[in-house]
C-alpha cells in the first residue's frame, strides 16, 4: 500500500505491517472491515488524570447486535469483545474495542485505503498516536504538548457528524 499524505498537515502516513494476525487478512477483509467501521464504529480519545497529569488514550469501538459480524471483525482487526444488555432491550449488544496506539496504528493503516466516512478521523487519530509516548516510563509532558494533543482531540470531535431527528 502506498503512503498517504494527511490533508491537514501533509505528513506522510506510512502503512505498517502490523502483528502476524493482521497480515493474514486479505484486502477484501480490510475493505469489509472498513465499511463496517464506517457505519458502526467510533474513533475517540479518552482523557484521564494519571499521577496528577493528563493522559490521552486513543480508542476504536464498534458496537452491533450481530455476533457473527462482530466475531468476523475481531478476526480481522483484533481487540476485545464485550457484551452488554440493558433491562428493557431484547438484543445483546456486542462491543469490540481496541485501545492504545500500539493496537490502533497498524489497524488504522490497514483500514485507511478503504475508509470513507471515518477517513479524516482516522488521519487525525494517526497524528495523535504519533505524538503519544509508547514507552512505559513516565516522562514529563510539556504544557505545549498537552495543548497540541488537546487540539487534535478537538479536531477529532469536530469530524463527528450527528444528524438531528426530524421534527414531527
Amino acid at each position: 500500500m502506498p503512503a498517504i499524505a494527511s490533508p491537514e498537515t501533509g505528513a506522510l502516513v506510512a502503512p505498517l505491517s502490523g502483528p502476524p494476525s493482521l497480515l493474514s487478512a486479505a484486502p477484501t477483509d480490510w475493505a469489509w472491515a472498513a465499511g463496517f467501521i464506517d457505519g458502526e464504529g467510533c474513533l475517540s480519545v479518552y482523557r484521564q488524570m494519571r499521577n496528577g497529569r493528563p493522559h490521552h488514550g486513543p480508542k476504536l469501538s464498534v458496537a452491533n447486535t450481530h455476533l457473527g459480524s462482530m466475531e468476523r471483525l475481531m478476526e480481522i482487526i483484533g481487540g476485545r469483545l464485550y457484551t452488554r444488555t440493558r433491562a428493557r432491550e431484547v438484543h445483546v449488544l456486542y462491543d469490540l474495542r481496541l485501545q492504545g496506539g500500539r493496537q490502533l496504528v497498524p489497524v488504522i493503516n490497514n483500514l485507511l485505503p478503504y475508509l470513507t466516512v471515518k477517513r479524516e478521523e482516522a488521519l487525525v487519530m494517526l497524528e495523535l498516536c504519533a505524538r503519544l509516548r509508547t514507552g512505559r516510563a513516565p516522562v514529563p509532558t510539556s504544557e505545549e504538548e498537552l495543548q497540541a494533543r488537546d487540539e487534535l482531540c478537538a479536531r477529532l470531535r469536530g469530524h463527528k457528524q450527528r444528524t438531528p431527528l426530524p421534527r414531527s
